[in-house]
């Protein structure tokens, strides 16, 4: 029945474009268009991309809206080449909270010979001052000014050549920080990489940080992310994504995403959120897809399953779109249990240790997969009414943990029809042979047996600590993040990993930040 709905809505936008109030969910997020704006979907595309074409008139009076409903923020990513061959074209990207009240909104104002000026407008939120930091291509901060009020403007030249023909895109931003404990608006140039993060090549970016009056109740959800413009040509749509957790999350096939709080809890902040992911179909090809930093020390993902599903498949990405590791099950065996079918052959990599621990950690067994003992590990076991899944990826001994309950355990046989040992709470998996890669996307798809599907957890450790909030570089961005953090006496604020914010947190994280990275 999924089947029929996605496609009668599919139907039905098309029927309805140029009227109002016609809606799609891709990507995991409802698109919905005002005023005589319309949009359709690329169907002669890989189905991955879901390349949106976007119409809208001349007015400045129609849009689309893609609905977010986080604590998070998202962003949209937008093919921009056509844009800036028009002089006088605008394109606006407003951060619209669930209060109606836009939190900020960031334009781009085309000049026609490939320049561009972006203008960044926090008056929703009355700032009284913004600090913009922008990037080069090779991540060096080419200047960082404060500016009073709540409007700034930038000149751009974002017309560049990507390689192998590879589209231009913008990808815009507007995401709740958890370390300043404020909205932030960015604009980042690059090539699109076939309409995929992990194969993008930056160009420039621009970091806008308000400075929010106490009490102006800035911790308001986003409701959406509204696109708008004026005397604008036809353009694409290729992303969209939402910020929990800090990462980058969208919907696969037709899976639809939604923040909630964790079980019981009527309210609850950002940080303590979870992401549902609804609307999954029998045939296994519906889920999510979660973007992290590639430059990370460690980067752990924990999914929650309501029951053990027949079908699912779990893929690892690296910065430059080579799959790392795929590991499937689609059937359960006559003697039980699901064989893993394990590929790592996108990195050229044909055999890997697997080593078998008890719950406590300690080893039961290890074996040579891959070459000429192409059977995997067949799994089984309870972990009772909730099937957590742990993956952990660790780029200094190159190799992945893997761990599938939280309560309970499970059996191992080392290949169908050998004897069965346990129990088992993880298993490591180490390439043989493997080259340098840094891991950037995890795609779960899973088949609608499994009962409800989240995303309980994406943790992200820096190979940098005083790079405080992540952003891939040591500033005073860090540093005020940092002090931000201690005055308020919250979990990020403890460096020194003692389970208390004290004075040697202080001095560790001083000491950190001037040995840099």
């Amino acid at each position: 029945m999924k089947t029929f709905r996605t496609s009668l809505a599919v139907i039905t936008l098309l029927s309805m474009a140029g009227t109002a109030d016609a809606q799609l969910f891709v990507q995991g997020f409802l698109h919905s268009t005002f005023g005589d704006a319309m949009i359709t979907l690329d169907t002669e595309k890989p189905k991955k991309r879901k390349i949106r074409h976007i119409g809208l008139s001349s007015s400045g009076q129609d849009g689309i809206a893609v609905r977010m409903m986080s604590g998070s923020g998202g962003a949209v990513v937008i093919l921009h080449e056509p844009i800036l061959e028009v002089a006088g074209a605008v394109l606006q990207v407003d951060n619209v909270g669930i209060d109606g009240v836009v939190r900020g909104s960031s334009s781009m104002l085309s000049h026609g010979d490939g320049s561009a000026t972006v203008l960044f407008d926090f008056s929703g939120v009355g700032a009284t001052g913004l600090t913009v930091v922008e990037y080069d291509e090779n991540g060096h901060v080419v200047a960082n000014d404060w500016h009073g009020g709540p409007f700034v403007g930038k000149d751009v030249l974002p017309n560049f050549t990507c390689p192998n023909g590879e589209p231009a895109s913008i990808s815009v931003g507007h995401y709740w920080s958890y370390t300043l404990h404020k909205w932030i608006s960015y604009w980042m140039w690059s090539c699109a990489g076939g309409g995929d993060y992990t194969g993008s090549q930056v160009h420039r970016v621009i970091i806008v940080t308000p400075d929010v009056p106490v009490g102006s109740n800035d911790e308001v959800d986003t409701e959406s992310l509204r696109i708008t413009g004026s005397n604008l040509p036809d353009f694409d749509l290729i992303e969209t994504d939402i910020g929990t957790f800090g990462a980058r999350s969208s919907g696969v096939g037709s899976a639809i995403l939604m923040e909630q709080c964790q079980a019981g809890l009527p309210t609850c902040l950002p940080q303590d959120r979870v992401l549902g992911i609804t609307n999954l179909g029998t045939d296994g090809h519906d889920g999510v897809e979660i973007d992290v930093n590639p430059g990370n020390q460690h980067t752990s993902f924990k999914l929650v399953k309501g029951g053990w599903n027949l079908k699912e498949c779990t893929k690892f990405q690296d910065d430059e779109g080579n799959e790392m590791l795929r590991v499937c099950r689609d059937e359960v065996l006559p003697g039980g249990g699901q064989e893993l079918e394990i590929d790592m052959s996108g990195i050229g990599v044909s055999e890997y240790v697997i080593t078998f621990n008890d719950p406590n950690g300690v080893p039961l067994a290890s074996q040579l997969y891959g070459g000429g003992n192409p059977a995997g590990p067949v799994l089984s076991g309870n972990c009772g009414s909730l099937f957590p899944e742990v993956w952990e990826w660790d780029p200094i001994t190159k190799s992945w943990l893997f761990k599938g309950c939280d309560v309970g355990s499970w059996n191992v046989r080392l290949a169908p029809g050998l004897p069965e040992f346990g129990p088992v709470g993880s298993m490591s998996i180490a390439p043989i042979g493997m080259g340098e890669h840094r891991l950037a996307r995890l795609t779960l798809t899973c088949s609608s047996d499994v009962g409800s599907l989240v995303v309980a957890a994406v943790d992200q450790t820096p190979f940098c600590p005083s790079d405080f909030d992540g952003s891939g570089f040591v500033d005073l961005e860090d540093y005020a993040a940092f002090v931000l953090a201690f005055e308020e006496g919250t979990s990020d604020a403890d460096f020194d990993g003692s389970g208390f914010v004290d004075l040697e947190d202080f001095s560790s994280f001083v000491h950190a930040f001037e040995e840099g990275c």
